[in-house]
Order: C-alpha cells, then sequence, then structure tokens
C-alpha cells in the first residue's frame, strides 16, 4: 500500500506557537515583534482576473529573535517581506509589525547611496535633529555592531558586495529600527562576504535584545544562525519550526508523502525517530552546528540526528531549487519535477568534468567562427551572428517547453528595460566577428586583455577605485604584451585591429553586467560614460519587471539572442549583407551549413557549461581556469590555421598569456583582502 501522494501537512504541525487574537494584532502583546492573521495578496492580471500571491498567512516572530522564511521561487516570499514593510498593500487580513522597521534589499546599490560609508549610514538620521556628535556616535556604534567601524571615510564604490550589505544593516541600526526585513542578502555574494552580512545580522540581535529579523532565505548553511523557520509553498505558510532539526524533520515527511510506500524501510525509521527529532530547539546557543559542505551534523549530534539531517537535506534542496511559478499555472508539473529530482543520480568528478565541458565550449566556438570566416572566406559576420543566434532561441526555446530549464517570459516592460543592454551585446558580437575575419586567434586573445585595463582605469576614473599594486603590473604587462604582439604580427591587419580595440570597450561594458551583475565600471570618452550609467541598474531594473523577481542565465540568453535578432537583420541590410549572400556559392554547400549550425550551438553551449562549472566550484577556480584556457587556445589557433609567425611574436603571445593568469591572481587575491 503507497501514501496517498499529497502535499497538505498535517494540522497540528502548522499551527504557530501562540494562537492569534485580534488583540494581538494591534501591538498589545509586547513578546511579538511580527505577527500576521489570515493575510491575502493578490494581483489584477488582463481581463481583470485577480491572482492570488499570499494565502491566509498567519504566523508569528517572537521579539529578539532571527527567524528565517524559506521556500521555492516564485512562492510568494520577497512579496510577503514587502507587505510587512508597508510597500504593498494586503488584500484583507492583519498585520503588525513593531516600529520602526526597515526593509534591507537583496541588491544594497537599491539603497546605499551616498559616497561614502559614513554619510550612508548617517543618512536616515537627518531628521532626527540630533547633534552632530549624537550622529557620529550613532554611525559609529551602527558600523561596529556590523563589523565596519575602520570603514567610516571609504568610498562606497570601493566596497565589495557583503561590505555594502553590512553598511545598509548599519544604517537602519543607526535608526534603532526594532524589525529587520532582509531579503536574500547572500544571493550573489561569495563565501567571505557571506559569512560577513551573516554574523553582522547575528552581533546586531546579540547587542540588542529588542531587534528582531525576519530573513527570506535559499541557503540551507544560514539556518544554523536562526532560532525558528519557516517554509512557504504556494503563497501559503505550511510548515514552521522552532529549531533546525524539526523543520528538516518535516521537510523529510513532506517530501517522502509524495509517494513512499508505508512499507519502506526508510519511511519506516523516519516514523521511529522524527518524533525525537522534533522536539530539538535551538536555544541560543547554536549547539547543534549543519555544514552543508558535507551534509551532516557536528559529530558530537547523535546518529540518529545525522541521520534524519542527511535524509531531509535532500528533501529541502529538492523543493529548494524548483521553479515553480504560480501565477503560470505550474505548480503540479513544478511538484513532479520535485519527486524526480530527490531520485536523481549523481555522476562523481562533476568539477572536473563540468571544467573539461567549459574549456572545449569555448576554445571550439572562437575556433570554429574563426573557420567559417576565414578557412570559408565567408564575407558576412552579421548574418553568422543572426543565425547563431537564432540557434539559440529556438534551441532555449525548446529546453523550456519540455521542462528542462526555467526562462521568464518575455514582456514588453522586460524588452524595454534591456534594449539598451542587447544593443551593445550586438556591437560586442559583431566586432568580435569582423575582428577574427583578420587577426588571428592568439593575437585576439592577447589583445582582449586591453579590455582589463579599460575597465580597470575607468573604475578609478569614474568611482575612485583604488587596485592593488598587482593588479596594476599585471595590467601593464598586458598593455606590453598587446604592444609587442601588435609590433611583431606578422600578419597585421589595421582593420581588424581597429575593430578589436572597440571590441574591448564594448565588452568592458558588457561583461560586468553578464559576470558580475554590477554595472558600476567607467571609462574613457563621454559617450562611453553614458553607455556605463544606463547600464549600472538595468540588471536590477530588468529583475523588478519579471515575474518571478529574478532573471537567469537561460532567461538572458534567450533576452539578448531573441532581441539581437531583428537588430541583426537591419544590420544585414545597412551593411549590404544581403547581396553578398544571393551571391556566394558557400549557401548551397551542406558542409558549411553543418559548420553554421555547429558555431550556433557552440555559443549556447558555452552558457550552460560556464554556470555548470561555476555551480561546481567557485568564481576563483571559474577565473583562473578561463585565464590558463586561453594558452591551449592561442596555440591551437596558430597551429590549425597555419599562422606566420616569428619568435619574438611568439613570445610576445605567451608573455600576454601569462599576464592573464597573473591578472586572474591578483584580483582574487584584491577581493580576499577587501573582504
Amino acid at each position: 500500500m503507497r501514501l496517498v501522494r499529497s502535499f497538505t501537512v498535517t494540522p497540528h504541525l502548522l499551527s504557530p506557537p501562540h494562537s492569534i487574537h485580534p488583540s494581538r494584532i494591534d501591538g498589545i502583546e509586547s513578546g511579538v515583534a511580527i505577527e500576521c492573521s489570515n493575510l491575502n495578496y493578490s494581483i489584477t492580471k488582463k481581463q481583470r482576473k485577480l491572482v492570488p500571491i499570499l494565502r491566509d498567512c498567519s504566523f508569528s516572530v517572537p521579539s529578539g529573535q532571527l527567524w528565517m522564511l524559506l521556500g521555492p521561487n516564485g512562492c510568494g516570499k520577497s512579496t510577503l517581506l514587502k507587505v510587512l514593510a508597508g510597500l504593498l498593500k494586503p488584500t484583507n487580513g492583519h498585520v503588525y509589525v513593531k516600529r520602526p522597521k526597515s526593509f534591507v534589499f537583496q541588491n544594497p546599490d537599491h539603497q546605499v547611496v551616498m559616497p561614502t560609508v559614513e554619510a550612508d549610514v548617517a543618512f536616515g538620521l537627518g531628521n532626527l535633529n540630533l547633534t552632530h556628535d549624537e550622529v557620529r556616535s550613532k554611525v559609529a556604534k551602527a558600523l561596529d555592531a556590523v563589523g565596519m567601524s575602520n570603514y567610516l571615510q571609504r568610498p562606497i564604490q570601493t566596497l565589495s558586495g557583503g561590505q555594502k550589505q553590512r553598511v545598509a544593516i548599519a544604517g537602519a541600526l543607526a535608526e534603532a529600527c526594532k524589525v529587520l526585513l532582509l531579503d536574500e542578502l547572500t544571493t550573489f555574494l561569495d563565501e567571505s562576504d557571506q559569512f560577513g552580512v551573516i554574523e553582522a545580522v547575528k552581533n546586531s540581535l546579540g547587542d540588542s535584545r529588542d531587534v528582531t529579523a525576519l530573513w527570506v532565505t535559499h541557503r540551507l548553511e544560514e539556518l544554523e544562525y536562526a532560532d525558528g523557520a519557516f517554509y512557504m509553498e504556494d503563497g501559503k505558510i505550511v510548515m514552521q519550526a522552532d529549531g533546525l532539526f524539526e523543520l528538516l524533520a518535516l521537510m523529510g515527511s513532506r517530501a517522502l508523502s509524495a509517494g513512499a510506500s508505508f512499507d519502506s524501510p526508510d519511511l519506516a525509521f523516519e516514523r521511529n525517530h522524527a518524533e525525537d527529532v522534533s522536539k530539538v530547539r535551538w536555544n541560543g546557543e547554536r549547539g547543534h552546528k549543519f555544514h552543508e559542505s558535507n551534509g551532516v551534523v557536528e559529530q558530537s549530534s547523535s546518529p540518529v540526528r545525522r541521520d534524519v539531517v542527511s535524509r531531509s537535506l535532500s528533501a529541502i534542496k529538492a523543493l529548494e531549487n524548483d521553479e515553480i511559478d504560480l501565477e503560470g499555472g505550474r505548480l503540479e508539473k513544478g511538484r513532479d519535477r520535485i519527486v524526480r529530482g530527490s531520485r536523481a543520480v549523481k555522476f562523481p568528478n562533476q568539477a572536473l568534468l563540468s571544467g573539461c565541458a567549459y574549456c572545449i565550449s569555448s576554445c571550439s566556438m572562437i575556433l570554429v567562427n574563426k573557420f567559417v570566416l576565414s578557412g570559408y572566406n565567408f564575407d558576412a559576420g552579421i548574418s553568422l551572428m543572426v543565425y547563431q543566434n537564432f540557434i539559440s532561441v529556438i534551441t532555449v526555446t525548446i529546453l523550456s517547453f519540455l521542462g528542462v530549464i526555467s526562462t521568464e517570459p518575455l514582456t514588453w516592460r522586460l524588452i524595454k528595460v534591456w534594449l539598451p543592454v542587447n544593443v551593445i551585446f550586438v556591437g560586442m558580437l559583431i566586432t568580435s566577428m569582423f575582428s577574427l575575419k583578420y587577426i588571428n586567434v592568439a593575437m585576439v586573445t592577447v589583445l582582449k586583455n586591453v579590455t582589463n585595463v579599460i575597465t580597470a582605469v575607468g573604475e578609478m576614473y569614474l568611482f575612485n577605485k583604488r587596485h592593488d599594486n598587482r593588479v596594476w603590473a599585471a595590467l601593464f604587462l598586458m598593455i606590453i604584451s598587446a604592444i609587442s604582439g601588435g609590433i611583431t604580427d606578422l600578419s597585421f591587419h589595421a582593420v581588424g585591429y581597429a575593430w578589436q580595440i572597440i571590441n574591448c570597450f564594448l565588452t568592458a561594458s558588457y561583461s560586468s553586467e553578464a559576470k558580475r551583475h554590477d554595472f558600476g565600471l567607467g571609462l574613457f570618452s563621454n559617450s562611453m560614460i553614458c553607455i556605463q550609467l544606463t547600464l549600472r541598474r538595468v540588471m536590477d531594473t530588468a529583475k523588478q519587471v519579471t515575474k518571478s523577481g529574478n532573471l537567469n542565465e537561460f532567461s538572458m540568453v534567450l533576452l539578448n539572442n531573441s532581441l539581437s535578432l531583428p537588430l541583426g537583420v537591419l544590420l544585414v541590410i545597412v551593411f549590404n549583407e544581403v547581396d553578398y549572400l544571393s551571391r556566394t556559392p558557400l549557401l548551397r554547400l551542406p558542409s558549411f551549413w553543418l559548420v553554421m549550425t555547429l558555431s550556433g550551438f557552440l555559443g549556447l553551449a558555452i552558457s550552460f557549461t560556464s554556470m555548470w562549472f561555476l555551480h561546481q566550484t567557485g568564481a576563483t577556480t571559474y577565473s583562473l581556469v578561463g585565464s590558463l584556457n586561453k594558452i591551449p587556445l592561442s596555440v591551437a589557433g596558430i597551429l590549425l590555421f597555419k599562422v606566420p609567425t616569428s619568435l619574438e611574436n611568439s613570445a610576445s603571445i605567451f608573455f600576454g598569456l601569462l599576464a592573464g593568469v597573473f591578472f586572474a591572481r591578483a584580483k582574487m587575491w584584491e577581493r580576499s583582502q577587501s573582504g
């Protein structure tokens, strides 16, 4: 006999720790900082149809505690936080949040706006009629609470993402806020910044027992710092637990109820021990630490707890990683993926496998493009770009339709926001095609290092960002190698070099958005400064106009390539490639179409493999491997296309490649010091 597949939790598991009475909503109960009763929130879509986002949410958070809010994408977590902050008005129900309160955004650039750390933290104190000394005292105390007392005069633009988040938290503490509403603070941060933000929140609550925090998160390892947690699904609070083990036990039983057998030994084991595990509470001492890195509890905990955490972890991760679109009506399909995902086979050495896939796809893409443009002597680079992007759009659309990946729907609002980025994206691709036609692969690789120089100088010029001496040394080596490489290049072509220099400027504008989601890059000319200022907040604005509030890699691929098609067709007409295409015999060769199609798939493969490799390793390994990958690419380009070279030119190329590796290492060291 099998369990009925249901996602309805037993009522006694869901009841909050204390019942909610209307008098409590008015704040009479001093022991509660946040409380909701039968909270509902709906949006009106086309044809005046109401779509419920929050459904009968009832819960409470005790004063002086940190509680986490978890759930799959699209379940309503951020919407609930915005209702609590007063940014959205509930459709009906009751909400009580102790005042003053502060909402800390996922992206600190939305609220960290002043030129220095001290000025930003003091910004909210301007209307409190405080003396200068009182303001300085509050700012110093708030920065000390988040571990940034030595950063008073630091320019905001020189801070990492995690440091900016801590400044935002300090601003709330300086205003003596009683409730902190924290929206996925660590999503885009590296490990050191994540820890710094978590410590800042924990210390803030430790210094004042009157401060309460509700933190929306997707990271299981952050649960160890919390006093309790809620789990949302389909706009409802479906689970509430006072501790890590209780929550994981509930998650495990919830996943098992999706299709496990009554006769399953795993289920029998869970039933025998669930009651013991659910009694575990966090008592403020964080006695039982949880580490996601190895998926077990500290060895001081019992084997029973370790087993339950291990089993439940698989369930909660499957639920957490699922991309459920509640507004689009895909919940049932998402639930099917949850069950299938929990049984997925995992391959060993995924880091090595993903790294090899990334290196092969990135090298192959450039070599195939060079083969099409130079080997076939194809003189329509824009048409090649349009065809490659068309292949990408078709492939991503099919994968999204089959449910393999999730993408955001393309709306007019999103298109209007993203159009400036796409213009630079198209310009970057076209100039790359033009330069590759005239310059050998090795020299293209070396000249691309100029992009790093433009970026670094621009950051210093516009935002006073200081770079370490190691970084400047690496950039100097890049300049020397590019100049010496051009002088000794036996196949030097001025047109190709001109296109590559333009490509470096466009790439400097675009690459920071694509890789870091931060548009704070300054460039030399006033026209490029305008582009930089346009790009600065495009990513964050685009996220705000999407249905889920996020814009993942696949959505960006679909968006960029879809928008590039009409613009590319227009450029094909402007550059009169239509006449060339009507006359060239290459379009009648099946082998040519095969190579063209392969280049389209390779372009898409780079997006998939780079994201896979980045998730399996990290930004440090990803950056270093990307630099090292240029060495075999350059050698292969020289050998495969029989590029005439000299000892001096080869030495310049090798020198430039080593400078790229040195630069990657220098940036890693610089980031570690700034964290």
